[in-house]
């Protein structure tokens, strides 16, 4: 059975991770705060881009299960693919447009694992 997904159904079904995806989206393109402490250590920025991502997968899992689409066939591959696209896009905008931004390629193996660790758990639960 194929999924008829139109833009109004998509904003319908998944508003909690429309909403986070572009929470990150902005948080990824405006510039940083001068002049703040910065509590961190050696990869915090890397943890922050692995939870970003698992949560971000946490969230559109969640929300296909409530709507059933968790188990059509492919959506697990389809969106793994899409939150993982979405990540690299948004390096390469960090790279290209904005000066105060930096492309790292780092960043985008932390946002496939969190996204990879979070689709382990769907997958894991859906079998169960």
């Amino acid at each position: 059975m194929a999924l008829n997904i139109g833009f109004t159904t998509i904003l319908r079904k998944f508003p909690l991770t429309l909403a986070f995806a572009f929470l990150v989206f902005v948080l990824c393109i405006i510039r940083p705060p001068t002049g703040v402490a910065k509590v961190s250590f050696q990869f915090m920025d890397k943890l922050a881009h692995f939870l970003v991502y698992f949560i971000m997968a946490m969230f559109l899992f969640f929300e296909a299960n409530r709507s059933k689409w968790l188990f059509e066939e492919g959506f697990l591959l389809k969106t793994t693919i899409l939150m993982i696209s979405y990540g690299i896009v948004i390096e390469i905008l960090q790279g290209t447009l904005f000066e105060y931004r930096s492309f790292d390629f780092m960043d985008i193996f932390a946002n496939i694992t969190g996204t990879a660790f979070g689709v382990f758990l769907i997958a894991f639960k859906k079998k169960l």
